[in-house]
């Protein structure tokens, strides 16, 4: 009995040590939060196509030089010289879906895109993309380069913490076709961005040599993109971006350095928010975007302390470009430290003048500094007898092949940035004096085939040496109906055209004299291509009869129509023509009857003028 109720007892605690195991167990599941383990032994964290558990995580297999490993009791991921990592899945390198990850860089640590991405794949196109909270420290002179990727670290709804090391990214010489193009709104994208200390360097130029239909041969990226921003400590520089720090809500600079280099549109943006940078140890230097500090709604808050660097055609300003820099209490700033940078254009005028400098702010366009300051004006009033200015180059007229060439540079400067001291030159083409036109025309009677190109017996035409042009095109007859086809008709009046076009470096205008041997000059306009219209008139015609061709009809033509019959002297070219009289075609024995009776004043059945 005794045993039976022992055997009991045990089975009982047994069985009752088995439902508190079995409770605590489902207590500790049920508790877990998402960012440690799932399915008894995985993590919601993938590092390339490997996704991390409490078996790989002391040494990650994916990450195939350098190491990392990552501890779930402080969610925290460490990279130790990661520079290849292997990728046959997924978008980004690293996924995080925890609540919470902190980076720890050691070393020299590179998820570069082509790292792991072979060529033509454009759907990996994240460095890092998190869903919940990130933070990234230096845990022993670290640093990640993120270059190559459309979006860097992409988290756009949670929040990112800068507090040590150096982080870099940026687009680099690499083809991006129309699906990744759409992805570039940030570099940077997160809910909100914290800077309390490290280094961030981001580049947001990318050359395109790819077939997207765009105009420009580069194009550009905003490098952050938050919605708030706040730098405490640390140093943010971004080079070559559209926008280069857009905050949907507000912008906070309370210390640190900002550096902005080739921007395109705005430095600092602020959507719906202020701008606030009136950290007493701080230095904002936007040198080239056309707006350094802009909010769409608020206001603009610059300290008396601060050092901000600007160009002079740029501003700080709200929505209508009207000014709102005030002090932190509200009044405004009256000893804002405002740095120019400026450089200087000289234009060298090819020994038609002094060189002309202009001063102009770092990034303005070419045109549009030299238009400001009058330098076109200058220029097209430097016309003269002997010269005409043209355009500005970047090298003497005498270093060009062709009008092309020159053309062509001339108009990438117009829209090229002043980033440093330049010398270009202004291009001043010669004047064409005089044009003496040849015309050999064809006599009436001359027979006429052919079409524009392949005519024969088109006009020969000729140009006085020195002319310094070109006939552009091959003359022809013409009547009023087109092309003339045909035997050319006494009386009758033919046109041809002639269109002239000077050489390079040589100039057609206005007071441009044209003359002409041979045929008439009725029009003669036109700067860059003189137009000429020639009229030529035949030769009169030929009395009929009048076989020997001395004017008039009498017995001497009967005699020279009788010897050209008998072979003993032909006639040839309008006396022939004259000699057939009765125009049948052909000179006989007849067209001498006829004309012997013409002589007598007998009728004659044939036209014939005396």
């Amino acid at each position: 009995m005794k045993k039976t109720v022992k055997n009991i007892a045990k089975s009982l605690a047994i069985t009752l040590t088995l439902c508190i195991l079995s409770g605590v167990f489902q207590l500790s599941a049920g508790a877990a939060a998402p960012d440690t383990q799932l399915r008894g032994e995985s993590y919601q964290l993938w590092i390339g196509d490997t996704q991390v558990t409490d078996e790989n995580c002391g040494a990650i297999p994916s990450v195939t030089r350098g190491s990392a490993a990552f501890d779930p009791a402080t969610s925290t991921l460490t990279l130790d010289n990661v520079t290849d990592v292997r990728n046959e899945t997924g978008d980004a390198v690293i996924v995080s879906r925890l609540s919470s990850l902190n980076i720890v860089l050691k070393g020299e640590n590179r998820l570069s895109y082509l790292n792991y991405v072979e060529s033509g794949d454009w759907y990996r196109n994240k460095g890092i993309a998190a869903y919940g909270s990130v933070s990234i420290s230096d845990g022993g002179n670290g640093s990640l380069d993120l270059s190559g990727f459309p979006e860097a670290i992409a988290m756009k709804s949670s929040a990112l913490t800068i507090e040590s090391g150096k982080l870099t990214a940026g687009i680099y010489s690499r083809t991006i076709d129309e699906r990744t193009f759409d992805l570039i709104r940030g570099l940077f994208t997160c809910r909100s961005l914290t800077v309390n200390g490290g280094e961030i360097g981001i580049n947001g130029h990318y050359i395109h040599p790819g077939t997207m239909p765009l105009e420009a041969r580069d194009c550009v990226a905003d490098c952050i993109y938050a919605n708030s921003f706040l730098l405490k400590n640390g140093k943010v520089t971004l080079n070559s971006f559209e926008d280069g720090i857009v905050a949907g809500d507000s912008i906070t600079v309370s210390g640190g350095t900002i550096e902005m280099t080739g921007g395109k549109g705005a430095g600092l943006y602020a959507i719906n928010g202020n701008i606030d940078l009136s950290g007493t140890k701080t230095i904002v230097k936007i040198e080239s975007s056309s707006v350094a500090a802009y909010s769409s709604k608020g206001t603009v808050v610059i300290s008396d302390e601060l050092q901000i660097s600007i160009p002079e055609n740029g501003y700080i300003g709200t929505y209508y470009g009207m000014p709102a820099i005030v002090s932190s209490d509200g009044s405004y700033a009256t000893n804002v430290l405002i740095e120019l940078k400026k450089c200087s254009v000289n234009v060298d005028l090819c020994g038609h003048g002094d060189t002309i400098t202009v001063v102009t702010p770092y990034g303005t366009k070419f045109f549009d500094a030299l238009n400001g300051a009058g330098v076109y004006e200058a220029l097209d009033e430097m016309e003269t007898d002997e010269y005409i200015f043209r355009d500005i180059t970047t090298k003497p007229i005498s270093d060009y092949a062709d009008e092309e060439e020159y053309s062509d540079d001339a108009w990438a400067l117009i829209e090229a940035p002043v980033t440093s001291d330049m010398t270009v030159y202004a291009g001043f083409y010669q004047k064409i004096k005089n044009v003496h036109i040849t015309l050999d025309r064809p006599a009436a009677g001359t027979v006429v085939s052919g079409d524009w190109e392949n005519q024969t017996n088109a006009p020969q035409i000729t140009l006085s040496d020195g002319a310094h042009c070109t006939v552009m095109s091959a003359p022809c007859w013409e009547t009023g109906e087109g092309i003339f086809e045909g035997v050319m008709q006494a009386g009758e009046t033919y046109f041809t055209y002639v269109m002239l076009y000077p050489d390079f470096g040589y100039w057609l205008d206005d007071e441009t004299v044209v003359t002409a041997e041979g045929c008439e000059v009725v029009e003669a306009t036109g700067r860059m291509v003189l137009s000429v219209y020639l009229s030529a008139t035949p030769a009169e015609p030929f009395i009929i009869g009048d076989a020997n061709m001395d004017g008039k009809v009498d017995v001497r033509d009967v005699t020279a129509i009788q010897r050209h019959i008998a072979e003993y002297e032909l006639l040839t070219g309008d006396g022939l023509k004259a000699a057939d009289v009765n125009a049948d075609g052909a000179v006989t024995i007849e067209d001498a009857t006829e004309l012997q009776e013409f002589l007598a004043e007998f009728e004659h059945s044939f036209p014939i003028a005396g």
